[in-house]
C-alpha cells in the first residue's frame, strides 16, 4: 500500500510539474519574476497580547502548536497598540518545490521573487482600497477544502481565525462560516462589524446574498480594488476579481514592492534568494574585490610597459640590422683595401730587402 501511495504521489507531482511547465514556458522567454503564496493549510497565526481586551484562547494556541511541523519556521508581524502576531508556516511548501523543478527546464529564466501568505495578500488588497479609520472589517476567504476569517480594524490586521475544515461543496458551508464568524467576534470581544468582504469561491456559492440576509445592516460585498483603472467595472467583474484576489494581490506587490499599502513581508528563504543572485558580497568581499582589481591593474600596467620596452628594443635592433646591412658594402671595400695595403706593404718589404743586398754587391 505504501508503495502504491508513493507511486500515486510521484505521478501527481509529475502531472503538476508538466502543467506548470506548459503554463510558464511561453512567459519565460526572458528573465521573469514570479510570486506565489503559502497554502492556507500550511500557515498558522498565533496572536500575542490582546485585541479589544481578549487574548487568544488556549484551545486556539494548542491547535496552532499541534499543526506545526519540523520544517516550519516563524515570522513576527507587528500589530497596532504594541501587540504582535506570530506567523508559523512551512519553509518549503510544495509550490516552491514545483517551481524550483520547473525552473531547471526554463533555462534559468524563472526568478522566484516573492512568497507571501494568502491572508496577508488579502489584507494588502483591503489596505489599498480602504481609507484610515477604526471600522471593523471581516474578510471571508473560501477555498475548495478550507475557509479562513480575517479581521481588520481600519487598515490594520488584528486577528486571523483558525482554519474551517469544511468543503465548499458542503450544503452547510455558509452556515458553518456564519457561526464561526459570530463565535470569533464574541470570543475576541470585538465591536460590531462594519463590513464583510468575500474572496475565493464565495461568488460560486452566492455568498453575498446569504451573508447580506444574515447580517442585516452590514455592508457585504465581494473583495475588489478600485485602483485597477477600469477593472472591475461591473458586478460580474467584481465577482471574478474576488475569486482571483490572491494572485492579483501577489502580482501587484511584486510590481510595487514599496507600495505603502502593502505589508513589507517576504517569506522566501534567504538562502534561495542568495542562490538566485549573480553575485552577493559582504563588506570584506568588496574590499578584497577592490584590492584584486588594483593588483590586476598594476600587473596589466607592468605587462604593457614591458611589452612597450620590448617593442622599442626590437625596433632599435631592426634599425641597427638595416644600418649594418647598408654599410656592409663599405665594410667590404675597406677590407679589400686593407688586404691590398697589406700586400703592398709585403711587396715593399721584399723589394727593400732585395735592394739592400744589391747595393752591397756593387
Amino acid at each position: 500500500a505504501d508503495r502504491e501511495n508513493g507511486q500515486n504521489a510521484y505521478k501527481q507531482n509529475s502531472e503538476n510539474l508538466e502543467i506548470l511547465y506548459k503554463l510558464l514556458e511561453k512567459f519565460t522567454r526572458k528573465k521573469t519574476k514570479i510570486a506565489f503564496n503559502v497554502p492556507v493549510s500550511m500557515v498558522n497565526y498565533l496572536r500575542e497580547g490582546s485585541v479589544y481586551g481578549a487574548t487568544q484562547t488556549s484551545g486556539e494556541r494548542g491547535a496552532a502548536e499541534k499543526e506545526t511541523g519540523p520544517n516550519w519556521t516563524h515570522q513576527l508581524l507587528k500589530l497596532p497598540e504594541g501587540t504582535s502576531m506570530s506567523i508559523s508556516y512551512e519553509r518549503q511548501p510544495p509550490t516552491m518545490t514545483l517551481l524550483r523543478d520547473v525552473k531547471s527546464f526554463l533555462r534559468g529564466n524563472l526568478y522566484l521573487a516573492l512568497m507571501d501568505t494568502t491572508e496577508v495578500s488579502l489584507v494588502n488588497l483591503v489596505r489599498s482600497r480602504m481609507p484610515e479609520g477604526n471600522q471593523l472589517t471581516a474578510i471571508i476567504y473560501i477555498e475548495d477544502d478550507f475557509t479562513r476569517l480575517i479581521f481588520m480594524r481600519g487598515q490594520e490586521l488584528i486577528h486571523v481565525s483558525s482554519i474551517i475544515h469544511e468543503s465548499a461543496t458542503s450544503p452547510d458551508i455558509l452556515e458553518v462560516i456564519c457561526r464561526k464568524l459570530i463565535y470569533e467576534q464574541d470570543e475576541a470581544n470585538m465591536p460590531e462589524i462594519s463590513s464583510i468582504l468575500i474572496a475565493g469561491r464565495g461568488n460560486r456559492l452566492n455568498a453575498k446574498d446569504f451573508f447580506s440576509e444574515r447580517f442585516y445592516g452590514i455592508s457585504v460585498d465581494y473583495l475588489a480594488s478600485n485602483k485597477m483603472g477600469r477593472f472591475p467595472s461591473n458586478d460580474r467583474e467584481c465577482e471574478t476579481f474576488s475569486e482571483f484576489a490572491v494572485p492579483i494581490a501577489l502580482a501587484w506587490k511584486l510590481l510595487q514592492p514599496k507600495n505603502p499599502s502593502f505589508i513589507p513581508m517576504n517569506l522566501l528563504p534567504q538562502e534561495l534568494r542568495d542562490q538566485q543572485e549573480v553575485l552577493k558580497l559582504s563588506y570584506h568581499g568588496y574590499v578584497l574585490l577592490a584590492i584584486t582589481g588594483m593588483v590586476a591593474f598594476m600587473l596589466t600596467w607592468q605587462i604593457l610597459k614591458i611589452r612597450s620596452d620590448l617593442s622599442s628594443t626590437q625596433l632599435k635592433n631592426t634599425q641597427l640590422e638595416l644600418q649594418i646591412k647598408n654599410n656592409q658594402s663599405t665594410v667590404d671595400k675597406v677590407l679589400t683595401l686593407d688586404n691590398q695595403s697589406a700586400r703592398l706593404t709585403k711587396n715593399l718589404i721584399l723589394a727593400y730587402s732585395l735592394s739592400r743586398g744589391h747595393d752591397e754587391f756593387l
